[in-house]
């Protein structure tokens, strides 16, 4: 090893502390958007991710629409406070059912990699010519992740639990999620 800390190694060193500095919320996106929205009703846990997936990419739609680099940062402060707390709960509780080990770490090594993305986003200023190029590598990767879980990871996950099973893992991925949340901000 290099001596590098892996986001690995720092979150099982850490835990939730370590995850709110490692991810420190700016304060402009607090006055912007409240992550810790009423959650949805969680029927299952596929439906609830689901719908996080949906607003990732409205999100990105309107960052690579926004003219105004303000707006362009507050819609990009709501989705890394709002997607990398999901990642992190998708790897906890989703990915953990995943029987396959290849596809349990692509899935992961994805995770990494638009995380990685994020923070070099949020390194960069909102005017720096890069930063659009970095927004559209982003959506690139997110879109086709999304797609890829929602129509492969999904089938396998649902081959191996029940649907009681299922409604209970969308609540403890709600309530990770929120408790990640309310760490970061």
């Amino acid at each position: 090893m290099n001596g590098h800390l892996t986001r690995r190694d720092f979150f099982g060193a850490t835990g939730i502390i370590g995850f709110s500095l490692y991810f420190s919320a700016d304060t402009e996106a607090q006055t912007h958007r409240k992550t810790n929205k009423k959650a949805p009703a969680a029927n299952d846990i596929f439906s609830v991710i689901k719908q996080d997936h949906s607003e990732f990419l409205k999100t990105l739609n309107r960052m690579e629409h926004a003219s105004d680099p303000r707006t362009r940062g507050q819609e990009f402060t709501f989705l890394r406070q709002s997607l990398l707390p999901h990642a992190k709960a998708e790897e906890v509780i989703l990915f953990s059912v995943i029987q396959n080990q290849n596809t349990r770490l692509k899935a992961e090594e994805e995770h990494y990699i638009m995380e990685r993305i994020i923070i070099d986003m949020k390194n960069t200023q909102l005017v720096d010519e890069r930063w659009p190029a970095k927004l559209s590598v982003l959506k690139d990767i997110l879109d086709r992740h999304l797609r890829e879980e929602e129509n492969s990871i999904f089938k396998m996950v649902k081959d191996f639990v029940s649907k009681n099973q299922a409604a209970e893992m969308a609540n403890r991925f709600v309530a990770m999620k929120q408790e990640l949340q309310g760490a970061v901000q």
